[in-house]
């Protein structure tokens, strides 16, 4: 805690704070800060801890000022499973006017596997949001034991983008259809960039470890 560099010494009161053996105070008086650099830090660091400071990252994502502190509010708010009333706040932050925060609240809803956030993606998808947001959600809601409508994935496999096709690559490892298993081997074989046809052998792998599993 008295190093020199300030990187150090939040990784330190992180550590500390994980652990139980101090607060996050200074994060949450961080969180305070008129520096937006400093508040968003701040939220990032309330996210890795996991275990105080809901009140504070609750309200920077319902009222900060930046969109780059309510963006790490809302990825910290993932950390925080167990409590509705932030899936609701994040529910509310995919309507957010800047696309970082919503995608920020939709990264948070996918992780959080609880009925309340997986009310929340069901309903985006019915909203025909653009093709990043609709392969999150479904990739999530497919993870979950849902049953998910392959067309997409399948057609954004046939697209040129390699973040959108990594993602749909995600929707295919989560399925449990055989059209799913189907569409990952013809991935693997005939997909033009080497990282897809990495992303997709390797998503079959998984899928035939679930299978010998029983799960």
């Amino acid at each position: 805690l008295s190093d020199p560099a300030g990187v150090v010494r939040d990784a330190a009161a992180i550590a500390l704070a994980r652990l139980g053996l101090s607060d996050a105070g200074q994060f949450l008086t961080a969180l305070k800060d008129p520096d937006e650099g400093v508040r968003a830090s701040a939220a990032k660091s309330l996210g890795s801890i996991g275990r105080s400071g809901l009140a504070a990252l609750t309200t920077a994502l319902a009222s900060d000022s930046s969109a780059g502190v309510r963006a790490e509010a809302a990825t910290a708010l993932a950390s925080f499973r167990g409590d509705p009333a932030s899936l609701d706040l994040l529910a509310a932050a995919l309507k957010d006017k800047s696309g970082r925060v919503h995608l920020s609240a939709l990264r948070a809803l996918a992780r959080r596997d609880e009925p309340g956030s997986t009310a929340a993606l069901k309903a985006l998808l019915l909203k025909s949001p653009p093709p990043e947001s609709a392969l999150i959600a479904t990739a999530a809601l497919a993870a979950r034991g849902v049953e998910t409508d392959l067309e997409l994935p399948e057609l954004t496999l046939g697209q040129k983008d390699p973040e959108l096709k990594a993602l749909a690559v995600a929707v295919l490892a989560a399925s449990k259809s055989p059209r799913a298993a189907d569409l990952l081997v013809k991935a693997m074989r005939d997909d033009p960039d080497a990282r897809i046809r990495v992303r997709a052998a390797a998503a079959l792998v998984a899928r035939l470890r679930r299978v010998k599993a029983g799960r």
